[in-house]
């Protein structure tokens, strides 16, 4: 699962949701973020890489597990399965008029 380090610089407006965030391999790459989920005192983003897809396609979030370091924090992908989806039916409930019923 990737990684990513995340900057308070890198935020491209304080008002925005838009990021860009460095992989692994050292490639910018742009998300929204589209919410933000406390579970278990742990904090994830769910975000959705904007450069992935064209306005028709269905939107494929990503979820990130937000590690602080210091005064800002690294983002690193989320491998339990079960997690995941708890985490994205939580999503899901704060944001329902993002689903088609």
């Amino acid at each position: 699962m990737d990684d990513f380090n995340l900057d308070s610089e890198e935020i491209e407006d304080q008002d925005s949701s838009i990021v860009t965030l460095v992989d692994e391999n050292g490639n910018d790459v742009r998300f929204d973020i589209l919410d933000v989920i406390t579970y278990e005192g742990e904090t994830y983003a769910i975000m959705d890489p904007i450069d992935d897809h064209g306005e028709d396609e269905d939107v494929e979030v990503v979820i990130l597990h937000m590690v602080p370091v210091d005064d800002d924090f690294d983002m690193e992908g989320v491998e339990d399965e079960k997690l995941l989806d708890t985490l994205f039916e939580l999503f899901q409930a704060n944001n329902p008029d993002l689903f088609d019923n």
